[in-house]
């Protein structure tokens, strides 16, 4: 309450805390508001903001239909993650809780150009060009990481969570990106996850995620290019 009073905020808002010893240190402290209904409001060219409260305002019901017509680019959002802010701290990991501690949005005229603009401004995100730490604990992710393993061995060495040679690559920062899949597997890998974030290398926790960038590095090897254009502001109606 003295944070919320101290900044004027008023309703909902986000606040993130470090633990260190005997002492509490925010790290963050935001209203709370969605970012993905400005995002697709961008993309759609749909004011969603305005339209919500509209249909709030009139009892939730609309009295004319809106066509929704896809966008001429294709947008990407990728998401920022902290790992590396307290050294040797939480293990790497996705889940329901909020890991992540903001958003980069990017667009462009193919997803692969989208997603690599998105994913290569968030830190400490990096194109790969000797190696790969590709790997996975969990059966179910398995057959998605081969698949990884073997377009990425088309032009980088792929490397395996070995143990000791890999995280002293790790520790040399001599990884250029870590692809993972599964879960909770700290039992097996926490050495190896908690190393690269400590080093500033690029981890990628699910397959999903790794294939599409990997079907992106390959765009980008085969002569597709990412432009950094001006964002120019257009009315939304």
């Amino acid at each position: 309450m003295r944070i919320a009073k101290a900044l004027g905020i008023v309703g909902p808002f986000n606040i993130q805390f470090i633990a260190g010893g005997d002492k509490l240190y925010v790290i963050e402290a935001n209203v709370r508001a969605s970012r993905s209904m400005p995002f697709t409001s961008k993309a759609t060219g749909v004011n969603l903001m305005n339209l919500s409260v509209k249909a709030a305002l009139s009892g939730l019901g609309m009295d004319r239909e809106f066509i929704v017509l896809r966008p001429r680019r294709w947008w990407v959002k990728a998401s920022q993650f902290a790992w590396s802010r307290v050294r040797g701290g939480s293990y790497p990991r996705l889940g329901p809780v909020m890991y992540s501690t903001g958003e980069v949005a990017s667009s462009g005229k193919a997803f692969e150009e989208a997603l690599l603009k998105a994913w290569l401004s968030t830190t400490p995100s990096r194109i790969p060009s000797k190696n790969a730490l590709v790997y996975t604990y969990d059966e179910q992710y398995v057959k998605a990481i081969d698949e990884i393993r073997n377009r990425l061995s088309r032009w980088l060495t792929v490397l395996d969570d070995t143990g000791g040679e890999v995280r002293a690559m790790l520790k040399q920062g001599s990884v250029d990106i870590l692809m993972t899949g599964g879960g909770d597997t700290m039992n097996k890998d926490y050495a190896t996850r908690r190393l690269a974030a400590d080093t500033a290398t690029p981890i990628i926790l699910h397959p999903s995620l790794g294939l599409e960038l990997t079907r992106a590095f390959e765009w980008l090897r085969g002569g597709g290019k990412y432009v950094i254009e001006e964002l120019l502001e257009t009315e939304i109606s």
